[in-house]
């Protein structure tokens, strides 16, 4: 697989979710839950074909049987919309913002202006019609306090085909930071990887 870019980052929570390190864009942003996603831009998308698969891979502390399947439930909404705001759909398309609507200020601002071409399909965007998924796994590496979860490292792999003037298979992995805040979960970090497949 191709990496794109190299960064290095250090995130306080790092040991608490036990992270491994990637060669990646990366990204620790704030915890500002008041600001809102620039609007700009859409994506037209369809149900997804291949729905995303969430799994609870390890737990540190005592997370509840009952918060299992809600915790899933709350992350999937949230990786759905990454995936299919940033990389799936329909192209050409201006802005992916849409695709950050769960993170902070801090993250989205670094996704947006900093790993643009990591974190979403701005560098092929010109190149494409269409982006479907050939698969959507994510992991989840939680911190539970009293039965419930207060910190969670989502790692993912996601591969889709492109099809335009660029047909081609890409691969996108690694893991998105996150904490909730009231009902939802905020993404507050980042480490990503993404290359061609074959």
């Amino acid at each position: 697989m191709k990496t794109l870019t190299k960064r290095t980052f250090a995130v306080w929570l790092a040991t608490l979710f036990a992270a491994s390190a990637l060669t990646a864009g990366c990204s620790s942003g704030d915890s500002d839950s008041q600001s809102n996603p620039d609007s700009e831009g859409s994506a037209a998308v369809d149900e997804p074909a291949v729905e995303t698969v969430v799994t609870i891979g390890k737990v540190t502390g005592d997370l509840a049987e009952a918060e299992r399947a809600p915790l899933k439930a709350a992350v999937k909404e949230v990786m759905d919309d990454y995936f299919e705001g940033a990389y799936l759909g329909e192209f050409p398309r201006s802005s992916f913002k849409q695709g950050y609507a769960a993170f902070t200020a801090g993250a989205r601002r670094d996704a947006v202006k900093r790993d643009a071409a990591l974190m979403s399909n701005a560098d092929i965007s010109n190149q494409i019609e269409r982006a479907s998924a050939t698969q959507r796994r994510v992991r989840l590496d939680v911190l539970a306090v009293k039965g419930a979860a207060r910190g969670v490292t989502a790692r993912f792999t996601m591969d889709f085909a492109t099809s335009g003037t660029l047909e081609q298979e890409q691969r996108v992995k690694g893991y998105l930071l996150m904490v909730p805040q009231g009902k939802n979960w905020r993404v507050f970090g980042y480490n990503v990887i993404k290359g061609t497949l074959g």
